[in-house]
């Protein structure tokens, strides 16, 4: 029952979360060309954009990996 209502609340979630993951790498990107002072060429954009994406999915990954450990495992000592 637990998985069911978690899969429901990832579900009903998902876009906005997706949404504010692509406005936060948007931001960053706009963040990184005033840092260096000069706008990429379109393909580079386009690199550095696919690459931060699979940055911040891994982040979120290893995230949402580490807090269901220590959801799942609470009170059981590990080591």
């Amino acid at each position: 029952m637990t998985d069911e209502h978690f899969m429901r609340q990832w579900t009903d979630g998902h876009e906005r979360f997706s949404a504010d993951v692509d406005k936060g790498l948007a931001r960053l990107r706009r963040i990184i060309e005033a840092a260096y002072g000069e706008p990429h060429a379109d393909g580079a954009s386009k690199t550095t954009e696919a690459m931060l994406a699979g940055l911040a999915a891994t982040a979120v990954t290893v995230v949402v990996f580490a807090s269901t450990v220590m959801v799942t495992t609470a009170g059981i000592p590990l080591a």
